[in-house]
């Protein structure tokens, strides 16, 4: 029973050794094509860009380890570099409060952010205003709509 038990503790000291032997490998290896892909992530951001055409094979190499070391340094991944901002499906919802979708659509198209709608509406009734005036003015210097409306009149009923 003792020589058992002693063999059991002995197996798994060398498994606890073994173990703590391969963990520094693993993670190693792990760093390693993680640093490959920020490598290969990045080349190809540079490559995107147009101005990289004008580099020589040398710079854009070079270009290519100072950014890497740069991000590595500052802990990025390839994830963060290829990372875009997704739309998240209740924004509109959040930003537009209480509006109809219709008067939300409306204030966003015009470049109104928020829930407030005094701006459009006030914006909406000064252009009313200045076409009630505009109108006014045209009416009471009738000759410039009855002279319009004669033309029209005589083209289309004669």
């Amino acid at each position: 029973m003792k020589v058992s038990s002693s063999l059991h503790v002995l197996v798994a000291g060398f498994a606890a050794i073994a173990f703590l032997l391969m963990a520094p490998l693993a993670t190693y290896g792990q760093a390693t094509a993680s640093s490959s892909d920020l490598r290969a992530t990045v080349e190809a951001a540079l490559l995107s860009d147009p101005r990289s055409n004008d580099m020589t094979s040398a710079q854009f190499q070079a270009m290519v380890d100072a950014l890497t070391k740069q991000t590595q340094r500052q802990g990025m991944t390839a994830q963060n570099i290829g990372w875009r901002p997704q739309a998240q499906p209740g924004a509109a919802e959040a930003a537009c409060g209480s509006l109809p979708s219709f008067f939300c659509n409306l204030s966003t198209a015009f470049g109104f952010a928020g829930g407030n709608p005094l701006i459009p509406i006030a914006l909406g009734a000064s252009a009313m205003g200045l076409l009630f005036v505009i109108g006014m003015f045209l009416h009471r210097r009738g000759h410039h709509v009855r002279g319009s409306l004669r033309a029209l009149q005589e083209k289309v009923f004669s």
